[in-house]
């Protein structure tokens, strides 16, 4: 991953902007969660620090974490990510396989 001058104030002007999204969506509980997994506090004040020492790391897991929730999450953190200069994880980028839509379309083909 190339470092594309991703300073402290980058990070966490992207992290804020994350987060305010994410508690719109989904609440203060389960925001602290992505955050906290991700390596990133969220106070009750919704006041953010650094877990980790790596932040360009923990950026990239609040990325995926977010991402991880559903088709919208993962296109929102793709697109504000690339807005914002922020490399965006492969893990993002590649497409899940659907084995339960194949199964449901295997009952309706013709034989």
């Amino acid at each position: 991953m190339a470092d594309l001058n991703l300073d402290d104030k980058k990070l966490m002007d992207f992290i804020n902007l994350m987060v305010t999204r994410g508690l719109g969506l989904y609440g203060q509980e389960l925001m602290a969660k992505i955050c906290y997994e991700s390596g990133i506090a969220l106070t009750d004040q919704n006041e953010i620090d650094w877990l980790e020492d790596n932040h360009i790391q923990a950026v990239n897991k609040l990325l995926v974490n977010y991402g991880s929730r559903n088709l919208p999450a993962k296109m929102t953190a793709i697109v504000l990510a690339r807005q914002n200069q922020i490399p965006v994880p492969e893990e993002l980028l590649t497409k899940r396989s659907s084995k339960k839509r194949r199964s449901i379309f295997k009952r309706f083909r013709r034989k």
